[in-house]
């Protein structure tokens, strides 16, 4: 056993010096190893040189062929050329009547609803029908147009009156009677003017023949003033006769006158009175039309009536309040609104693409609209929150198709993101740009 014991401790002792040859012999040749380390092989050198540089150049020329869109994002709303109308209380109070429903089709200035006031709807629509048949007699409420209907009805009871009397073409007639009598007495009197002028010529050659004899003295002086006496008593008679035919044709001239007077003053008075009677017609037409204006809610345009919070008779509206709208039936372009920003507005052109993401559908999930520019306004739009910004508008295919092949259901006012790519610049011209910025600064 002790010998055992001896046998293993000088095995210890043996290795132990093993072990401190080892160790001095390393520390001998630690120059020499670190001299091998710290020289790299020259193959591995020039291998690794080679690599990095054609990684570099290929960095390098791939550069110059790939290309990265330069792209632009900008707020977009998709609608119709046919916007959907909303129909807005011009005044407060209640609604008194409604005469469509959620989803019913209607044309263009249908009655929708009408709010409550002093007139009776009916009655207003009877008005307007039968505007030409209304009279006192018949029963209308019609509130604060009813003192507009009283006028238009003394206008037109006026010029009634005045085309059933028709006081200017009766005295017409009876002066045309005048006139027709005074030219019958116009030729007697003609007539007469004549016989004194053969009578006045007859007295004429006879005082002459006197006067003759006379001057010879062949005649006495008596018969001589008898003979003159005659003469000039013919000739006063002509006169007369003359005078009378010249008073007639003074007398029809004045009938005459007068008859155009009475047509004249028939004409005025008449245009007169229609024209009052066209203002008064106006002026109801005009204060209906206020009426409508204010208490009759009616569709703009043809279409599909939605309501949104009003639907039933009593409910309180405001002044301004939309209680429906009327989305258009008929097939319209679909178009978008894009609000461009005016940094970097000049880099985009009409056709260039632009890519639509709708908040409604997440593009990951369901892709984006591709559509075209169509048209960039000249100059930028004031925006209601404020600032300004271009207005580009762009086509949308009929069938919203996505770039995953999906399609999208059409609503009124989507929503959205578009990415105009204005031009596809290569990767070297980003890394460029800035170079280029800083030396021709």
């Amino acid at each position: 056993m002790e010998i055992e014991d001896i046998d293993m401790e000088s095995a210890q002792r043996a290795e132990n010096a093993e072990m401190f040859r080892d160790a001095a012999d390393l520390s001998l040749r630690s120059e020499e190893v670190r001299e091998i380390l710290g020289r790299p092989p020259r193959r591995i050198v020039r291998w690794g040189i080679t690599v990095i540089f054609v990684v570099v150049a290929g960095l390098f020329i791939g550069s110059c062929f790939i290309k990265y869109p330069d792209v632009l994002q900008a707020p977009v709303t998709v609608t119709t050329e046919h916007l959907p109308a909303g129909v807005a209380a011009r005044s407060s109070g209640k609604i008194d009547t409604l005469f469509v429903t959620e989803g019913e089709i209607v044309t263009e200035g249908a009655p929708i609803a009408v709010l409550e006031n002093p007139a009776r709807w009916q009655d207003v629509q009877w008005l307007r029908r039968h505007i030409s048949e209304a009279s006192r007699d018949t029963l209308l409420q019609l509130g604060g147009i009813q003192s507009a209907y009283f006028a238009y009805l003394k206008a037109r009871e006026d010029y009634d009156y005045f085309i059933r009397t028709d006081y200017h073409r009766q005295k017409a007639k009876a002066v045309g009677k005048e006139i027709a009598a005074g030219r019958l007495l116009l030729r007697n009197s003609e007539r007469q003017r004549n016989t004194q002028r053969q009578q006045l010529e007859i007295a004429h050659t006879l005082f002459a023949m006197d006067s003759g004899l006379h001057a010879k003295g062949l005649t006495s002086k008596s018969e001589y003033e008898n003979s003159r006496s005659r003469y000039l008593q013919q000739q006063q008679e002509y006169e007369s006769a003359c005078a009378a035919c010249d008073n007639r044709r003074v007398s029809l001239l004045q009938l005459e006158q007068s008859l155009f007077d009475l047509e004249q003053q028939r004409n005025d008075q008449e245009n007169s009175l229609n024209l009052a009677l066209e203002g008064a017609r106006n002026g109801l037409l005009a204060e209906m039309e206020a009426w409508e204006q204010t208490y009759l809610l009616k569709a703009p345009c043809e279409g599909r009536v939605a309501f949104t919070t009003y639907w039933q008779r009593n409910q309180n509206v405001t002044a301004g309040e939309v209680v429906a709208t009327v989305v258009p039936e008929r097939q319209a372009r679909i178009i978008g609104k894009i609000l461009l920003p005016p940094q970097g507005a000049g880099k985009v052109k009409v056709g260039q693409t632009a890519n639509i993401k709708f908040d409604g559908y997440p593009y990951m999930e369901y892709g984006m609209v591709k559509v075209a520019i169509r048209h960039i306004s000249l100059v930028p739009v004031q925006l209601p929150e404020g600032g300004r910004a271009f207005l580009l508008e762009v086509d949308f295919p009929q069938r919203l198709e996505t770039t995953y092949h999906k399609q999208l259901d059409f609503t009124q006012e989507m929503t959205g993101t578009a990415e105009v790519i204005t031009e596809d610049l290569r990767l070297i011209d980003r890394f460029l740009n800035p170079i280029r910025a800083v030396i021709f600064r």
